[in-house]
Order: structure tokens, then C-alpha cells, then sequence
């Protein structure tokens, strides 16, 4: 390939790349939003905290219960029967 060869295939590279960027610059939508919804959802949050309902749960009281965590078992008795019924 000659220098003459090299210097077109460049010239023609960089005027592909160029169309490319400029019609990629004509098709870009407006950064506007334009969506009641969106706009909404990407605005700020509040950072401002509500201590109402912390005070509310500060002021709740604990109530103690006691619950079993004990699982009865079953009867011997009931075993049995089961199996050999089961067997039958």
C-alpha cells in the first residue's frame, strides 16, 4: 500500500467517524423530561425525618407473654397403632 493509498483510506475513515458522531447528534432526543410522572419520580427526596411516629413507638409498651416453645410429642401409643395398621 502506498503513502497516497493510506492517506485516502484515512480521509475516508475520519469522514465516516464524523457522519457517525454528527447523525448520532441530530438523533439524540431533547435531555427534557417531559413525563408529569417522571418528573416526579426523579425529583429529590425529603430528608427531613418525621419523629411523630418515633415518639409513638417510644411510648408503646412491651408486652410479655409467655408461650411454651415446647412441641408436645406424640403418644407411644399412637406410633404403634399407626404402623400397624399401616402394615396390615
Amino acid at each position: 500500500m502506498t503513502k497516497k493509498e493510506f492517506v485516502v483510506i484515512l480521509i475516508f475513515t475520519f469522514i465516516v467517524f464524523l457522519a457517525w458522531v454528527v447523525s448520532d447528534l441530530i438523533r439524540t432526543p431533547p435531555s427534557e423530561i417531559t413525563d408529569q410522572k417522571l418528573k416526579k419520580a426523579v425529583e429529590p427526596l425529603n430528608s427531613s425525618l418525621d419523629l411523630t411516629t418515633i415518639n409513638l413507638l417510644e411510648k408503646k409498651e412491651v408486652i410479655k407473654t409467655s408461650i411454651s416453645n415446647t412441641t408436645p410429642l406424640p403418644l407411644k401409643s399412637t406410633i404403634t397403632a399407626t404402623a400397624s395398621a399401616n402394615t396390615q
